[in-house]
């Protein structure tokens, strides 16, 4: 992924972005952030140890994926070492598709919920 990428790759995740996470950051209170987003692609684009990629298709970006160091797997071997078999995974409850996802990986859940409200602070990031 280059600088240039990134418009293209926050045109992607925007409608994305505001599908997936309706139910938990409604448009009419939470906007989605485009330039913060934009402004964080191109953060992570020239930090060491995150890779960032696009998928083309002709010269349209038609996917998109970072990956931060192998920090996934590093957590996942240091549960493991310590024998772990039960981990902690904090989903919001209306995010269908992140829970649909994680389902699909093979995690369980065990249903319980915690309310949790967010409120926008004025001068806050939105990210």
């Amino acid at each position: 992924m280059t600088d240039a990428d990134v418009p293209q790759v926050v045109a992607i995740q925007e409608p994305a972005s505001i599908v997936g996470l309706a139910s938990v950051f409604p448009q009419s209170g939470f906007p989605f952030p485009r330039d913060d987003v934009a402004r964080r692609w191109l953060e992570e684009i020239g930090t060491p140890g995150i890779d960032c990629h696009v998928v083309v298709n002709g010269e349209a970006v038609v996917g998109f994926a970072a990956i931060r160091d192998e920090a996934h797997d590093a957590v996942i071997d240091r549960m493991r070492r310590r024998g772990v078999v039960r981990a902690w995974l904090r989903v919001f409850t209306g995010n269908g598709r992140g829970r649909a996802f994680y389902e699909r990986l093979g995690l369980a859940f065990d249903r319980r919920t915690h309310a949790q409200h967010i409120r926008a602070q004025p001068g806050t990031p939105s990210l």
